[in-house]
């Protein structure tokens, strides 16, 4: 919707053909931990298309170029986990994640991924929602498998892209409160948030190279539906809306 209407598209692609043998959870069930075995081919692909409303009505410049990737034979192998403590919303929660990720062929190189998150309810049905994350690269990674931030997923107020490289740190704090004073907006909660990271060469984190962004945004439906609008106050400047689906929280 968002690509067709205002011609921005946030994936980061390339094209992978192969064989792969994962072991997960049912999928009724949280998906705590995840192993993966592959082995594959990967290939860049290019933007095939500029066709969308805004850009037929001259209001921008089309689809962002796609990623740089490089053309690669790779085996490798993913593990992940991602316990969750607490399950009533009237009560603090919280959880991590741990992936491991390495490939040998073409290329030779580990990641490995850390992430935190923690859930305090407050007053008046408002929550607090913060989360830090961490990544690292070890060895000659291709472009595909850098870590690239930018856009909702992970800095909201920049384009995707904005920060790249074999290191990355990263920040977030939402808080959240329904607006229940309203009856006809009583599934719409309205969030106040701040996105902070970092990309970059490992020992080579300083506060002058990180990019931050403060926003304002409506979550419909528990966070299924977002509608953000972000200002980029340290780093390039500039301010962004995005809608997309964001799933249930």
């Amino acid at each position: 919707m968002t690509a067709g209407v205002f011609g921005r598209d946030d994936g980061d692609y390339f094209e992978a053909g192969g064989a792969a043998l994962t072991w997960t959870p049912p999928s009724a069930h949280r998906a705590r931990y995840r192993v993966r075995v592959f082995a594959e081919r990967q290939e860049p692909v290019a933007s095939a298309t500029d066709v969308s409303l805004f850009h037929w009505w001259g209001w921008d410049d089309g689809l962002r170029a796609a990623t740089l990737a490089a053309r690669a034979a790779q085996a490798g192998l993913e593990a992940m986990i991602s316990p969750w403590w607490g399950g009533d919303p009237t009560r603090p929660a919280g959880g991590f994640e741990l992936a491991l990720h390495g490939e040998r062929g073409d290329f030779d190189f580990a990641r490995v991924r850390v992430g935190l998150r923690a859930v305090v309810p407050l007053p008046a049905s408002a929550r607090l929602d913060l989360s830090a994350g961490a990544g690292r690269t070890d060895g000659a990674a291709p472009p595909q498998r850098r870590w690239i931030l930018g856009g909702p997923t992970s800095l909201r107020g920049f384009a995707p892209g904005i920060a790249v490289g074999p290191t990355f740190l990263s920040g977030r704090a939402e808080l959240t409160r329904p607006l229940r004073e309203l009856p006809w907006v009583r599934a719409v909660d309205l969030t106040l948030f701040a996105d902070g990271s970092w990309a970059g060469e490992t020992g080579r984190v300083r506060w002058t190279d990180a990019i931050a962004s403060a926003e304002v945004g409506l979550s419909i439906l528990d966070g299924v539906l977002r509608l953000d609008a972000a200002w980029g106050w340290k780093g390039p400047a500039g301010r962004r809306l995005d809608l997309y689906f964001g799933g249930p929280r």
